[in-house]
């Protein structure tokens, strides 16, 4: 049996027809797609094609809402964790608060052994986090250029400082916005130009 990537989404910007100009507005502010943010299919097919690993996303409803949303994703993706035990190996990567649903599916699973990684790409902290073991490692992916996720700290946790995350590797990308954390394309990481898709796959097989 091949070891597991779940790919979990963020949340998407809902078109009103009413609202429609102050969403763009505030979507091409924060630097947020309208449509298409939620979907990470092109990384699911380059893990797919360049690793090992069989890689699923996990379709959620995406709301932001921590009880009527957030909560009860992590409880359905930790079931999908527990169906799973007898994967050599799980990773879990997390875009934007699907950061946050990976983090309590873990905890709902218990911890289950073989979860050896969780990836956050963009995600907004809690500027408190409980204990998380150290048998499975947490990398912390972030752009100073992410405005979105300083605003979403403040809106979702009342956080005004923290973006990197205490017990986790933490890698900043310069100059990189919130959406295109979803894009291949090409960024600085260790002093050098590559496609962000391969960072992502050198960092989950590290």
């Amino acid at each position: 049996m091949k070891p597991l990537i779940l790919l979990i989404p963020g949340t998407q910007a809902k078109e009103h027809r009413l609202l429609h100009g102050l969403v763009k507005a505030f979507c091409h502010y924060f630097g947020v797609d309208l449509f298409g943010d939620h979907i990470l299919t092109d990384l699911k097919t380059y893990l797919q094609q360049n690793t090992s690993f069989e890689v699923l996303v996990f379709p959620w409803s995406q709301g932001i809402s921590d009880i009527f949303s957030v909560k009860s994703a992590a409880q359905a993706l930790a079931h999908i964790i527990k169906e799973n035990k007898s994967r050599p190996e799980i990773v879990l990567f997390g875009k934007s608060l699907g950061g946050r649903v990976a983090e309590l599916a873990a905890k709902y699973a218990d911890y289950q052994p073989n979860i050896s990684k969780l990836l956050y790409v963009a995600t907004p902290h809690s500027a408190k986090h409980g204990d998380f073991p150290k048998t499975i490692e947490r990398v912390n992916i972030y752009s100073s250029a992410d405005n979105y996720v300083r605003f979403a700290n403040i809106i979702l946790y009342f956080n005004f400082t923290k973006t990197d995350l205490h017990g986790a590797q933490n890698i900043v990308i310069p100059n990189v916005r919130h959406s295109m954390f979803n894009k291949n394309i090409h960024v600085t990481w260790q002093n050098r130009k590559v496609v962000l898709f391969e960072v992502y796959k050198k960092i989950i097989l590290k």
